[in-house]
């Protein structure tokens, strides 16, 4: 950044200080066309000349609130970990119409933990969770990394453990997950779930080095 001391000569000191906050990283370089060109326009320049500085330094000076407002519409991250619990009291329902109405459509893909078949509309993930459904399955997360990736997208990946009834007893599996979650017409949807088992018996693990 150029040094404040770069304003002209016959700035005075009061309006440089009205007129640097007003331009941030900005304040120089257009400070110094503004106000020579403003100089020039007193000893007679170019009117058309003064008015385009006149015109660049305000479209400058709102660049820095354009970016606050891009920014203050992303997502937060308890926004798109909430979507998580959408899904699993969804699945506590029981119906699988309910679970798939959350994936986009078009667009939702389902890589699920108990089948080898990706499922890519909502027809065939609602087929995989009216029999994945029957094992009663709730939900927890255990580890979570949430990314957001625009005011739009976001994605939510970890380990989480399903709470499974299989053949009347109860039973854990934990796997690892991600979520890529879209936003559209002002609602949060689930564009790619991939769900695995764990690939490594947890009991048997050596400690690593």
């Amino acid at each position: 950044m150029i040094a404040v001391s770069f304003f002209p000569l016959f700035t005075p000191p009061r309006r440089r200080e009205k007129i640097a906050p007003l331009l941030g990283h900005y304040e120089v370089s257009i400070c110094v066309s503004f106000l020579g060109n403003l100089n020039a326009m007193r000893l007679g320049g170019d009117m058309k000349t003064a008015v385009f500085s006149i015109s660049l330094l305000v479209a400058i000076a709102a660049m820095p609130a354009m970016s606050v407002a891009k920014e203050s519409r992303l997502p937060g991250k308890a926004l798109v970990a909430q979507q998580f619990n959408i899904w699993n009291a969804a699945l506590k329902t029981g119906n699988a119409g309910k679970v798939a109405a959350l994936y986009c459509e078009p667009g939702g893909i389902l890589i699920p933990t108990l089948s080898n078949t990706i499922r890519s509309n909502r027809r065939e993930i609602a087929d995989y969770f009216a029999h994945f459904l029957q094992l009663k399955p709730i939900g927890r997360i255990n580890t979570m990394f949430i990314r957001v990736l625009g005011p739009d997208t976001a994605t939510d990946s970890g380990v989480y453990t399903f709470h499974l009834v299989k053949d009347g007893k109860p039973e854990d599996i934990r796997a690892r997950y991600t979520f890529v979650y879209q936003k559209r017409h002002g609602k949060w949807c689930i564009m790619t779930q991939h769900s695995s088992a764990m690939p490594e018996s947890e009991a048997h693990l050596m400690p690593r080095h």
